[in-house]
């Protein structure tokens, strides 16, 4: 259990970066532009034009972004762990990334 506990406080010091930033920036493009989608299609409005599906697109993009950067983190703390040879590698990632305080 305290191998678990390292390893998840290590990887936690890489949530305060980028990636939170990113992926939930393209979660919320994506709810907001499947509401108007909704609203558009609902009062009749014409939505023949590609700004909605372009932006939806822009917002599908963000998440994709995110997730690969959630696993490059995750690739990189787990090398980080092999490296060092103990249970908590995050700090040497979290350096690398400058998310230390």
């Amino acid at each position: 259990m305290a191998e678990v506990t390292a390893f998840t406080r290590g990887f936690c010091l890489l949530f305060k970066g980028k990636f939170i930033i990113i992926y939930n920036a393209g979660v919320g493009l994506m709810c907001i532009m499947l509401a108007v989608r909704g609203i558009c299609e609902v009062t009749g409005a014409d939505v023949s034009d590609g700004a909605i599906s372009g932006v939806a697109g822009l917002g599908h993009i963000l998440v994709a972004a995110g997730i690969i950067l959630f696993f490059c983190m995750l690739l990189l703390t787990i090398k980080a762990n092999e490296k060092s040879g103990k249970k908590d590698g995050g700090e040497e990632v979290a350096e690398l990334f400058e998310l230390t305080e």
